[in-house]
């Protein structure tokens, strides 16, 4: 008897959660365990010359038949990883392949990082470029309050909602004096920590953001009024404390 009624209860949750999320769980897990394949400013990429991030191996040269086709041969997610970072030489985690581009190895994303991925798979055309739709939408899947705020109130849903988050502020001065203190900051969480990411700016609206570490690398998921629909991308320390007219940097963890 005991072992029929949880049976009921496994097939009676696996229905629910095929209601609120009509394509499986498992493609945004899977997507989490897959590193991007884009930077999100393009001046991140290391090294005085941009070539560099290529994979100068012989396997990962075009043929000389395919350059003088005309062809272009699939630029593996390997060849798109720096070959070092800026102050990082290598990421200690293993990276992609071309046979393998999912890794198990990592360590297993956080429920609300896998929420930001399902919802940018699955629903991110229909809810469209406004950063606090995006931010909203994986909230409310993560169990949060479903209440509306736009990018620089989103303290104000904070407060109400996030009562046990840790927030600590951070100020873009143009001189990068807070970049240390911002990085000894993500750093000190253990890595796929969820960080959500709160930016002030001076007489426009402001920005939201999701990020997490994994191992020295920086991946943060958003979408961007009237540019892009969510998505992922590699950033930097000196990226999220950049940008035009940006003042104050609020990062939310412990939510």
């Amino acid at each position: 008897m005991g072992s029929r009624f949880v049976l009921i209860v496994l097939i009676s949750s696996a229905v629910m959660v095929g209601c609120n999320r009509p394509i499986s769980v498992i493609t945004a897990i899977e997507g989490t365990q897959t590193l991007p394949k884009t930077f999100e400013n393009p001046q991140d990429l290391p090294g005085p010359n941009k070539d560099e991030i290529m994979d100068e191996s012989a396997e990962a040269k075009q043929p000389a038949e395919a350059q003088a086709a005309g062809t272009k041969t699939t630029i593996s997610q390997q060849q798109l990883l720096p070959k070092s970072l800026p102050t990082v030489p290598k990421p200690p985690i293993l990276l992609l392949t071309k046979k393998n581009t999912n890794h198990p190895s990592l360590p297993q994303a956080s429920k609300f990082i896998i929420n930001a991925e399902w919802v940018m798979i699955n629903e991110g055309k229909k809810i469209g470029t406004p950063c606090n739709f995006y931010l909203g939408r994986v909230l409310t899947l993560s169990g949060y309050s479903s209440d509306k705020f736009v990018a620089t109130d989103f303290d104000i849903y904070a407060k109400k909602n996030l009562k046990y988050a840790t927030v600590v502020n951070f100020v873009n001065d143009a001189n990068g004096s807070e970049q240390a203190r911002l990085k000894q900051h993500l750093w000190s969480y253990p890595q796929r920590t969820p960080f959500i990411m709160q930016w002030s700016r001076s007489g426009v609206v402001g920005h939201v953001a999701i990020v997490e570490r994994i191992g020295q690398l920086l991946i943060i998921y958003q979408a961007s009024l009237n540019k892009y629909s969510a998505r992922k991308d590699y950033t930097t320390v000196s990226r999220l404390l950049s940008g035009e007219m940006r003042r104050t940097l609020s990062v939310y963890s412990g939510f």
